[in-house]
């Protein structure tokens, strides 16, 4: 079982191509795609799984493939749509659709199960995903320059409020730069221990907190929602605090993204080690819940940080990025499963130990290397984007006229 549910994962590790994929299909048609190829490998589990196991897999890790480039595809969305000035805040609402959507299909999947059998579970969400393809191929465009729909005060709102002004160009991403960045190496080893502490908290807490009680698996399940409960109220209070934050502060950019992954990191590392020094079931869960009040901070910086740091080429930055957080979720889990063998208490307060070590890590490389501002590589003239008629003034001009 836990080699089914992990293909997607292994599949998502292909998101390091999103930015091959946006650069030839553009944003739009490569969210849509998504949405459709994820649609029809749903619909195609059922099916598969009766006739043939093989087929089974290849559904999963087609459909670990697409759900992996989405968050790429998002992120370059945000960039061409979303003025920096209104950017973190939206990014924590729109994102906590995630928490959202998991809280309100579980309940809707048990409902469907037991009136109408779980294969309808599977043709259901299949056949929504499809319907939303079609919908965002019809509503959603590359950038606002290209939605005719668009008033002319709101285009220049949102072009003003950008890094660069949409070009309708291809995207020509300068891969051996981004390769030898410093900040951008710095971003993905932030990311790949961000999304180790994460995956403990979303995947190995259910083991963790069946071992030290004993309970039962239906116990487990609602114990363990309670710290992710609080982790999607907290997105939201944390999106318009550190959007208020940003628009109300002298303290250049990076400076502020060091502070708030560093103090994230800190607080983490001094948190997976107080796990170790207590046995009482309550201040465990406290210690719990305390986390999901932070990781909030640094996912949301984590991902303001992908958008700024090479505008116009947020797509590859992102599936860079993506890789590590899927990379991390399958070394987290196989190495947590490795080092609990007998499922002790000293066994996991080794993991906790070496999680807080890598956060410790994490902190000085990004300190020491870490931005959240553009890069020149990035703004470059072979980036497409220095193009004059879409250079700031002469386009907001073009468009007011």
């Amino acid at each position: 079982m836990g080699t089914v549910t992990s293909l997607t994962a292994y599949g998502a590790l292909l998101a390091c191509t999103s930015g091959f994929v946006i650069s030839k299909l553009g944003a739009s048609l490569s969210c849509a795609l998504c949405m459709m190829m994820c649609g029809i490998t749903t619909l195609l589990y059922t099916i598969t799984l009766h006739y043939n196991f093989y087929s089974f897999v290849a559904c999963r890790l087609i459909t670990g493939i697409f759900v992996g480039l989405h968050i790429p595809i998002h992120l370059e969305i945000f960039s061409r749509w979303v003025p920096q000035c209104e950017r973190v805040s939206l990014m924590a609402f729109i994102y906590n659709g995630l928490s959202v959507g998991v809280m309100v299909v579980h309940p809707f999947c048990g409902l469907i199960a037991f009136k109408w059998g779980w294969p309808m579970i599977f043709y259901t969400t299949g056949s929504i995903s499809i319907i939303m393809a079609f919908l965002l191929l019809t509503l959603l465009k590359n950038s606002p320059s290209e939605d005719k729909s668009i008033s002319k005060k709101e285009l220049v709102y949102i072009l003003n409020g950008l890094e660069i002004k949409n070009s309708t160009k291809k995207v020509v991403n300068p891969y051996r730069k981004i390769a030898t960045s410093l900040p951008v190496w710095a971003l993905c080893i932030a990311n790949f221990v961000h999304m180790s502490g994460i995956c403990f908290l979303a995947d190995c807490l259910p083991w963790y907190i069946k071992d030290i009680t004993g309970k039962n698996i239906k116990d487990v399940g609602f114990i363990t929602a309670i710290p992710n409960t609080v982790s999607m109220v907290m997105v939201l209070f944390t999106g318009f605090l550190l959007q208020y934050w940003k628009n109300n502060s002298n303290i250049p950019p990076t400076q502020m993204s060091k502070i708030i992954m560093a103090s994230g990191f800190i607080i983490e590392m001094f948190l997976f080690l107080a796990i170790t020094l207590v046995s009482d079931f309550i201040t465990i869960m406290l210690i719990l819940i305390a986390m999901r009040f932070i990781t909030p901070l640094n996912s949301l910086n984590i991902q303001l940080i992908v958008i700024n740091i090479a505008p116009g080429h947020t797509g590859m930055i992102a599936g860079i990025a993506e890789f590590c957080s899927q990379l991390a979720a399958i070394l987290t889990q196989t190495i947590i499963g490795f080092l609990t063998a007998n499922r002790s208490m000293e066994e996991w307060n080794r993991c906790f130990i070496l999680i807080a070590g890598i956060c410790a890590f994490s902190t000085v490389i990004f300190t020491l290397f870490g931005s959240n501002e553009a890069q020149e590589w990035a703004l470059a003239p072979s980036s497409n984007h220095k193009d004059d008629r879409y250079s700031p003034g002469s386009y907001i001009k073009t468009i007011t006229e």
